[in-house]
């Protein structure tokens, strides 16, 4: 009890601010609330939750059309003091506000389902290590609450992981009990992490917590080594694709056009020296800039 305390006075107050609402938000609601408040669209309510956002979706959506107006009413300003100054912009020009009204509405929207994804990506990278070390703690004979306060109060700030935690600790700290803190964290939660909680929750009824960390420690190390696996075997694909078009292919074009111009032959119009010098300064570092966004994109989730 001593550490859950801890956790909530010294973590919860300074680290997880995004209870906090905006002015604007509250502004947009008090403008918008009375249209909002009666609309409903689950697309958005699953993405403000999955984003763990603490906002009403009336409000959201409030906040969104409030910002996609003032997007539009600014560039209609732009453009009327622009065309003031100028006097030359076409009248096509006119629905620009429009558009900047849709893109600016469509980017809020959008957001919180960006924000969900962001989460749960880095939540499932972090799953392995994290439910490792809560097996080690609940191996040691530590209780399930202390488990979670203890990985709540750690220091790394950029976990994703923790910051959950911490959630579930704010809301054990508003008289919730454990269960239906970690249920609350289970709806907000999708795929593998929230298998996971689904099964701490079952055992956490039945008294086998243990048991079942142990066994989802080994099973999510298992998957990143298989992971970690495929990796190494794209990352060797992708050095046989470096040799070929970053080494072997233009020691080969530049030989065969160095031949072509000692024979005095022009090719599409261009010298062979010309062609040489795209080769060097266009080709090539195209090539290596593709190269590396292939390796980024190919590197997994388990290696970063």
């Amino acid at each position: 009890m001593m550490i859950m305390n801890r956790t909530v006075n010294l973590k919860m107050s300074k680290k997880d601010d995004s209870h906090i609402v905006l002015p604007l938000q509250k502004i947009a609601y008090r403008t918008f609330g009375g249209i909002t408040s009666s609309m409903h669209i689950p697309s958005l309510e699953s993405g403000l939750r999955l984003a763990m956002m603490q906002i009403q979706p009336s409000a959201y959506l409030a906040y969104t059309i409030f910002m996609a107006i003032v997007g539009g009413v600014v560039s209609a300003i732009v453009i009327l003091i622009y065309d003031m100054l100028y006097s030359t912009l076409p009248a096509y020009t006119l629905a620009i506000p429009l558009y900047t009204f849709a893109v600016v509405f469509m980017l809020f929207y959008a957001y919180p389902r960006v924000r969900a994804s962001i989460r749960i990506n880095r939540i499932e990278q972090e799953m392995a290590s994290k439910i490792g070390i809560m097996a080690v703690l609940t191996s040691a004979g530590m209780k399930l609450e202390n488990v979670i306060a203890h990985m709540a109060s750690g220091d790394d700030n950029n976990s994703q992981f923790a910051k959950d935690l911490r959630w579930v600790m704010s809301r054990v700290a508003l008289g919730i009990d454990m269960i239906n803190a970690l249920k609350m964290l289970e709806e907000r939660s999708v795929g593998a992490y929230r298998k996971f909680l689904a099964g701490l929750i079952d055992a956490y009824r039945i008294g086998n917590v243990t048991e079942y960390i142990l066994n989802t420690a080994d099973i999510q190390m298992s998957e990143k080594r298989g992971r970690i696996q495929k990796s190494i075997e794209s990352m060797n694909i992708l050095g046989e694709m470096y040799i070929v078009m970053m080494i072997v292919f233009p020691i080969l074009t530049i030989i065969m056009l160095v031949i072509l111009g000692m024979l005095g032959f022009d090719t599409v119009g261009m010298s062979a020296i010309d062609i040489m010098r795209l080769v060097v300064y266009v080709f090539i570092p195209i090539m290596g800039m593709i190269m590396l966004l292939i390796s980024d994109s190919m590197i997994g989730k388990s290696m970063r």
